[in-house]
């Protein structure tokens, strides 16, 4: 007989072999029954209320150069393109900045305007005046919470 069928051999006699009649009984193994621990919910990044948005600086202006206004103006003529200006810190993810130019209360410009994640960003949007336009300019800017973060309003002056 060969040595790996004479190993073979020998357990499978000791697997069969028969305890000693003197030996205790195995006791039964405890029947244990766990439920699972309960999972509280992660919270989804989504779920949390996004930083808000901190205004720093806000200037209706005639122009922007070099990423800052050129002036402050406190009234606009017919014609005028006027900008609105803005100096934000946002500490959070990307935003968006909704910003709604009208004309007597009547939406005339609407603008989505990316805000970065920094201690200080400036971004900035303009509408042109029509040639007949008169009464009241008036400018509002929202986060992307629905949160107003700016509202003026100048008049129209011939």
């Amino acid at each position: 007989m060969s040595r790996a069928r004479a190993l073979v051999a020998c357990a499978a006699l000791v697997a069969c072999k028969d305890p000693p009649r003197d030996a205790p009984a195995p006791a039964p193994a405890p029947s244990v029954t766990t439920s699972p621990a309960p999972v509280a919910p992660r919270p989804s990044a989504s779920a949390a209320p996004p930083k808000p948005l901190e205004l720093l600086a806000f200037q209706l202006t005639s122009g922007v150069w070099e990423k800052d206004p050129v002036d402050e103006v406190s009234q606009a003529r017919p014609g005028d393109r006027v900008y609105a200006h803005f100096k934000l810190r946002n500490k959070g993810e990307r935003r968006v900045l909704k910003v709604v130019f009208k004309v007597n209360e009547q939406p005339r410009t609407t603008l989505e305007l990316k805000v970065e994640p920094s201690l200080s960003y400036r971004t900035w949007g303009f509408n042109t005046l029509r040639a007949g336009d008169k009464g009241e300019l008036s400018v509002t800017a929202t986060d992307d919470a629905g949160v107003v973060v700016v509202e003026r309003t100048i008049p129209i002056k011939r």
